[in-house]
């Protein structure tokens, strides 16, 4: 029974990577791509991390060949590790096109066996777990990456892997510090708005086991400051990169949504709930029947409850969204979009529906029948977006602040066919100013000031990378101050004509671009940003530690599926 029970999983894994094929077919047969709003921010930052690996010349901390070479942090910020990984798959990939299928293809397999991880973790059956994994590919929480290249669907995906420990906890009340520590670093690793998510369902989780123990144990508190200590040193190269960072610079912050409340799955973000059409019923299903009939469900069903609808009503506009980012209330101006609650809601969604419907479902044809529609909506879904491609006047999804250095639509389209990847990047560029230096306060809205002093005039300047700087070429005219297209930091040492620039005697615009007085001829302007040998130190255990978790816990994923 248990060999014929392992043959199964093996043949629904198989399945699962059949249906993830299935999904980017689309894709495939019209050789389209998606480019919506945050493409050209992610494009940039894994072009950036591409190229340091191809030329063996990584420095953590600035782009100095994504984001119009402008030495501004970014990576550092917003999952490095991930950024490397996906610029290993650019690098890889002979054009844009491919990459963009990679990913998606990646995107959904590790989805599926995540939440097929997650769903045998807690008992359910085979066929019930690939069930509730498929519909889960079809969910807009990992569309969102597909359709508008939302970064959160990445931390969709691990999200079951990091709840796997929690269900076992649920379900056993025995705590593994290791696998609950590893779980929130790579939450933390991909997407810090998951590790958020993360760390609010274990809360809710300990406040459950306390309350239904009556006391707080010892032993748990042990193994909790024990799970934090594997999980600080997980993820010591994040906030050892952020001290070193936020030192000495005021940053950016990604923009404040003053029109959040609109951003709801009661509002204009209704296709949370109907992606795939099935989950609506799922959803006040779940609602409902999870509410009605709390007290009678077990205590780990309880605890799938809880932050469930704690996440659904996040996402709605039963809280005050408006009232909140009017009276500038931090964690408001941090979520930017409560649609993303519902990102953990679906999650664990898959995980209440699949023990219910385990119980009360004995129908087949009904497993055939939520297959078929769910990857059928999935397809029409995916389908229609890369028709747009072909068919719209616009097909570049980009809203504000894009500028065009491009006379044809076909022009940039046939570029991100290109070999080269970088003309694509040129031909179409955003000016996103996340995380960018703040020297001054003032009215200038910071999207058309990167556009004004970095994108525009980066055509005019000659920008070379060598080992661990950048140097900048153009042609002065003696005595006329010019403003150069890069940024500079705290820590950024600057050398003009090989004198070195002291930062007191730097002067620099509200956002970290310098001015310097240029000399007849050739001028040069070097940049770089020194890394602390103490953060290289971290790095590489960091490294060295994911390597050996990676090394033991895929032994033995390989060892159960082949034995």
């Amino acid at each position: 029974m248990h060999f014929w029970r392992t043959n199964q999983d093996r043949l629904y894994i198989l399945a699962l990577i059949g249906c993830a094929v299935l999904l980017v077919l689309p894709q495939i047969i019209l050789r389209s791509l998606v480019i919506s709003s945050d493409a050209l921010f992610h494009f940039n930052r894994f072009y950036d991390t591409a190229m340091q690996i191809k030329e063996g010349n990584l420095h953590y901390f600035v782009s100095f060949c994504g984001f119009q070479q402008s030495g501004r942090i970014v990576n550092a910020l917003y999952g490095p590790i991930v950024a490397y990984l996906h610029g290993g798959l650019v690098l890889l990939s002979p054009n844009w096109f491919f990459y963009q299928v990679s990913a998606n293809f990646l995107l959904y397999t590790l989805a599926g066996f995540g939440m097929y991880g997650l769903l045998r973790t807690c008992k359910i059956r085979s066929a019930t777990a690939f069930l509730y994994s498929v519909v889960y590919l079809t969910t807009y929480a990992i569309q969102y990456w597909i359709m508008r290249q939302g970064f959160s669907s990445w931390g969709a995906a691990v999200l079951p892997l990091c709840l796997i420990p929690y269900m076992e906890w649920m379900r056993t009340y025995r705590f593994d510090a290791c696998k609950v520590g590893i779980c929130v670093a790579l939450a933390v690793q991909v997407h810090l708005m998951t590790a958020l998510f993360v760390v609010v369902i274990y809360a809710i989780g300990l406040i459950g086991i306390i309350c239904q123990k009556k006391q707080m144990e010892w032993g748990l508190c042990r193994q909790i400051v024990q799970a934090v200590a594997v999980f600080l040193l997980l993820t010591a190269n994040i906030w050892l990169g952020m001290l070193l960072i936020y030192q000495g610079n005021s940053l950016l912050a990604p923009f404040i949504n003053q029109t959040m409340y609109r951003s709801t799955i009661t509002y204009n973000s209704t296709y949370w709930i109907l992606t795939p059409l099935l989950l609506i019923f799922g959803l006040l299903y779940t609602i409902g029947e999870g509410m009605l009939s709390f007290s009678k469900q077990s205590f780990a069903k309880r605890m799938v409850l809880c932050p469930l609808l704690l996440f659904v009503l996040l996402s709605t506009n039963i809280v005050p969204w408006k009232f909140l980012i009017q009276r500038q209330f931090f964690l408001a101006e941090l979520i930017q979009f409560p649609f993303r609650f519902f990102i953990p809601a679906t999650t664990l969604m898959m995980v209440y529906l699949a023990e219910q419907w385990q119980t009360k479902v004995k129908r087949r044809s009904l497993y055939v029948l939520v297959v078929i529609c769910s990857l059928g909506h999935g397809l029409l879904l995916n389908t229609e977006a890369n028709l747009r491609w072909h068919k719209a006047e616009n097909p570049f999804q980009t809203r504000k602040h894009t500028t065009r250095f491009f006379d044809e639509p076909q022009e940039l389209k046939a570029a991100f066919h290109y070999r080269d990847m970088q003309t694509a990047l040129l031909l179409i560029q955003k000016g996103t100013p996340d995380y960018l230096p703040i020297y001054a306060e003032d009215n200038r809205n910071k999207y058309e000031a990167y556009t004004q002093e970095i994108i525009l005039p980066h055509a005019d300047f000659e920008k070379v990378v060598e080992q661990d700087q950048l140097t900048v070429s153009w042609q002065g005219k003696e005595g006329q101050v010019r403003q150069v297209p890069v940024i500079v930091y705290d820590r950024t040492t600057v050398h003009y004509n090989g004198a070195y620039l002291a930062s007191d005697k730097l002067q620099v615009t509200s956002i970290g671009a310098p001015l310097v007085k240029e000399l007849e001829g050739l001028n040069q302007l070097t940049i770089s940003y020194p890394q602390p040998h103490v953060f290289l130190g971290c790095l590489c255990l960091v490294l060295l530690l994911w390597l050996l978790v990676i090394m033991y816990y895929g032994k033995k994923t390989i060892y159960w599926l082949i034995l």
